[in-house]
């Protein structure tokens, strides 16, 4: 069976540290793209993903 990561600002292990304002009930990331990136990917490699192929 496949592994899905939520991508949506709603995933809170995925966006910790990042800045998201929620503006007329949408949130928005504020972070900079820049250090969005370095963050999600520092979250991404703590999360225990299986990266075993089937």
């Amino acid at each position: 069976m496949a592994q899905t990561i939520n991508l949506g600002l709603d995933n809170p292990e995925l966006y910790r540290g990042c800045e998201i304002e929620k503006v007329a009930g949408r949130a928005n990331l504020t972070t900079s793209v820049v250090s969005a990136i370095e963050i999600v990917g520092e979250n991404i490699a703590a999360m225990a993903i299986s990266t075993r192929k089937r």
